[in-house]
């Protein structure tokens, strides 16, 4: 390991590309077919032989975020050219470190230097043909962490779920990883392919309250998972992995239908009032999406004029020809698009020039902290300059109490949203909140 080590330390010096070493490191029997690295057995080797050493190592287990979505969306030749670009990238920031493909986008490093700020050295994410991506890292420490070489993979492999937690390029490590969290996301990995079609998702509707005429203007439709064995199970838990394992669109259809019912039996209401719901990047990108909508509505096509799909910033936003197009004819069937959570992605400004939409969210960050938080005060008083030149709507999320509200009248926004005025709830219990309790709350 030792000669290794040296050998790999004259080839950075003597200024050959830092991946040439794994090619050298490994005979043909123990190479990656398609990115050349070193692979599963190889790597499998070095770690036991490390442990039988005694020496002090990290490892890393890197995967590519929703590298599955890249596969089924954009085909095979793309996912392919991912993961060696990935491998060129990961050789490029560890060039002392040794590199391991096992299988899928499965990527592993082994190095004995202290390299975990080498994540942070990494762009946003990574351009690969023009499709932007990402990726999550877990990071594990010999002997800190584990004692055997299983513990190695396993820990590393859990603190890279948890990385996933984080948009763009992200790293988390296994000693700051809440374990009890991790058992509950290998459950929601291993169950949501059957729980979609049972009772346990159920859904609340939490009321949007107009600013001008202070009452209920509409509700947006939450998505609720109640396990038997889990309790309930947070949206920010088992939605990432509704995208990432295609399961997302059949979330989103059973959404929908939920919508079209409570319509219907509400039509009266609804002639008033609408309902907003969050709606993946990777429904706009499903060929089936837009069809399902036509046939779910197709005998009440008035009801479309009622829905406003929220959109949340992301770093899925590849293909904006195809997202635009899927925009527009959304919006011509007469539903509005807003983006939700705005201020907390990548590029907004660049996708409000360029994608058409009729509102913007404000993120419930940037409320949280006010009346006290000048630099947030500054970042809403941007958005609402902005929203204002483009004539776009604005609703304000995660209104909590009186003195946020009275803060937030210096912008004029056009509806509130949060704790404040009512919480999210089963449906009768929505359609009981009074305008005039609205009212009191903004006295």
């Amino acid at each position: 390991m030792v000669e290794l080590v040296e050998t790999r330390k004259q080839l950075n010096e003597s200024g050959d590309e830092s991946n040439k070493f794994n090619a050298l490191f490994a005979s043909d029997e123990k190479r990656d077919y398609l990115t050349n690295a070193n692979n599963r057995s190889h790597m499998l080797g070095i770690l036991k032989e490390l442990i039988d050493q005694e020496a002090s190592f990290s490892l890393y287990c890197i995967d590519v975020d929703a590298f599955c979505s890249i596969n089924r969306r954009n085909g095979f030749r793309l996912g392919d050219l991912v993961l060696i670009d990935l491998y060129t990238n990961i050789c490029k920031y560890f060039p002392t470190a040794f590199v391991f493909r096992s299988h899928g986008d499965h990527f592993y490093v082994i190095t004995r230097e202290d390299t975990s700020k080498k994540i942070d050295d990494f762009p946003t994410f990574f351009d690969c043909e023009s499709y932007k991506y990402s990726i999550s890292c877990g990071m594990v420490q010999y002997p800190n962490d584990a004692s055997t070489w299983e513990e190695m993979i396993h820990y590393s492999e859990i603190a890279k779920k948890d990385a996933k937690k984080i948009k763009g390029n992200s790293i988390s490590l296994y000693q700051n990883v809440d374990v009890e969290m991790n058992v509950l996301v290998d459950y929601v990995e291993q169950t949501i392919h059957s729980s979609t079609d049972e009772k346990w998702i159920t859904f609340v509707y939490q009321p949007i309250i107009s600013v001008n005429n202070k009452k209920v203007e509409g509700y947006e439709v939450l998505m609720r998972w109640h396990d038997p064995l889990h309790g309930s199970i947070p949206p920010d838990v088992f939605i990432p992995i509704a995208e990432r394992d295609g399961m997302i669109t059949q979330l989103s259809k059973k959404l929908l239908r939920e919508c079209q019912q409570t319509m219907l039996f509400y039509k009266e209401h609804f002639e008033s009032h609408y309902l907003a719901v969050n709606i993946s990047v990777l429904d706009l990108m499903s060929e089936e999406f837009i069809p399902f909508l036509r046939e779910l509505f197709k005998e009440n096509e008035n009801l479309l004029e009622r829905l406003e799909f929220e959109i949340t910033e992301t770093y899925y936003f590849n293909n904006f020809d195809i997202i635009e197009k899927k925009i527009e004819l959304i919006q011509e069937m007469g539903i509005k698009i807003s983006i939700d959570d705005f201020g907390t992605g990548f590029s907004s400004f660049e996708k409000l020039v360029n994608l058409k939409f009729d509102r913007i969210k404000i993120d419930q960050s940037f409320i949280r902290h006010l009346p006290h938080s000048e630099k947030d005060l500054l970042i809403i008083n941007a958005i609402a300059s902005l929203a204002k030149g483009m004539k776009l709507k604005v609703t304000v999320e995660g209104v909590e109490n009186h003195r946020q509200q009275e803060c937030l009248k210096l912008f004029c926004f056009d509806a509130y949203q949060g704790y404040h005025y009512a919480k999210p709830m089963f449906l009768e219990a929505a359609m009981g909140v009074f305008d005039e309790d609205i009212k009191r709350k903004f006295q």
